[in-house]
């Protein structure tokens, strides 16, 4: 039988064979007589983004995993990139991820990375044996490293040890499963009287997808950044998040998987945010204020308003993210905190699948690719320091 013929037949068409290729993959596609035992090695193939999203129904994606997050942070050397696995004849997983390498042609083989932002859903127990049998796909195919961003992972990531270089981090998500009297027992007796108050300021709560209001976010934005300078905290960057940027934003918006929320007063918009969800969770991403936001308290109103909107959605958790390492950590915290939202530790890291000189190349590489954003922290704590005149 012709293999490719062979491969639509048994279910295997997401592995791609040309006619220079045949011998080698057709032992892939014969038929193992160790499936029939349960022993058969695990197998990685690659779908294309109609195929990821047909598989997504049978897992449990973060927003961060939806394919409209991946092509929306696609661009110059970045690209979405999605696998299947499979035992056997079974899917017991799926990836999606960013292809990161050199626009340089004759850099791109050192500096190949694929992104993943959260841990591949899998079937319970299939993960450690499919990540170790992924890297080796990965390896094969000129991969240098496997980014693993640690939103909402529980450690450990199931990704081999040996290789693995982990980096901790705490996100404070909030439980949705509790009725809203609950809720608001996670709410500080002070969080209560400040939204009373706003209820009274003639404060409107309002959600928007589309990019209508994106200038207006990003001017909350900036004034949040000056606010958060008055008080000593530093230069800060809002886009933490690898790949994010202002475009990126608008194609997310534009896709439907992200939406602004907002608090106006007379038809001044006082606060906003940018939020992305899909089914399963809500994720609060970038917001601001005028100062005339935080007087009034419009920026926890739209904060509560948010987490209540999202509950009615029938989303599962919201949540907002970590704190920065700096003076405000604790405070965001409390924060965080007092609208009922609980730490999670989460892990992610770098899986170094080359070897030493190539991994040494690998972070040269990116060392030298960023001296525009040192540059630029460097200029934005400076000016924090001494502001022009």
């Amino acid at each position: 039988m012709n293999p490719i013929a062979y491969a639509v037949k048994s279910g295997r068409e997401n592995l791609v064979i040309d006619s220079a290729s045949v011998e080698e993959h057709l032992p892939a596609l014969l038929p193992n007589p160790a499936c029939a035992t349960g022993t058969c090695a695990p197998g990685i193939g690659v779908l294309t983004r109609e195929e990821y999203d047909v598989a997504a129904a049978d897992f449990h994606l973060t927003p961060f995993q939806e394919s409209r997050w991946l092509e929306a942070l696609s661009g110059a050397g970045r690209r979405p990139a999605y696998f299947d696995f499979r035992h056997g004849a079974e899917r017991v997983g799926i990836a999606g991820g960013v292809e990161i390498s050199s626009p340089w042609r004759p850099l791109a083989g050192v500096s190949r990375c694929l992104y993943l932002y959260g841990m591949p859903p899998m079937q319970p127990g299939r993960q450690a044996a499919m990540m170790e049998s992924f890297t080796a796909f990965l390896r094969q195919r000129g991969f240098n490293t496997l980014e693993l961003a640690p939103y909402y992972n529980a450690p450990p990531p199931y990704v081999p040890r040996p290789a693995f270089r982990p980096r901790l981090a705490v996100e404070y998500r909030l439980d949705l499963a509790l009725v809203p009297t609950e809720l608001r027992r996670g709410v500080k007796r002070e969080r209560h009287y400040l939204m009373n108050r706003a209820k009274k300021s003639d404060l409107v709560y309002d959600e928007s997808q589309g990019t209508a209001r994106l200038e207006a976010l990003l001017t909350c934005m900036e004034t949040t950044r000056h606010h958060r300078a008055g008080k000593g905290f530093g230069a800060y960057n809002p886009y933490y998040i690898p790949g994010l940027n202002e475009a990126a934003v608008r194609r997310l918006l534009e896709g439907g998987l992200g939406y602004i929320c907002t608090v106006s007063q007379q038809g001044r918009i006082l606060s906003a945010m940018f939020v992305i969800a899909n089914l399963h969770h809500a994720y609060c991403i970038l917001d601001g204020a005028t100062e005339e936001g935080y007087v009034t308290g419009a920026f926890k109103y739209m904060m509560w308003c948010a987490i209540e909107r999202s509950k009615a959605a029938g989303c599962r958790t919201v949540n907002l993210g970590g704190v920065p390492k700096d003076e405000s950590g604790p405070r965001l915290a409390d924060y965080k905190r007092s609208f009922g939202a609980e730490a999670h530790e989460c892990e992610g890291g770098t899986c170094f699948l080359v070897g030493p000189w190539p991994t040494f190349l690998h972070r040269c590489y990116k060392l030298a690719s960023r001296p525009r954003s040192v540059v630029q922290l460097a200029a934005d704590t400076l000016q924090t320091i001494w502001p022009r005149t």
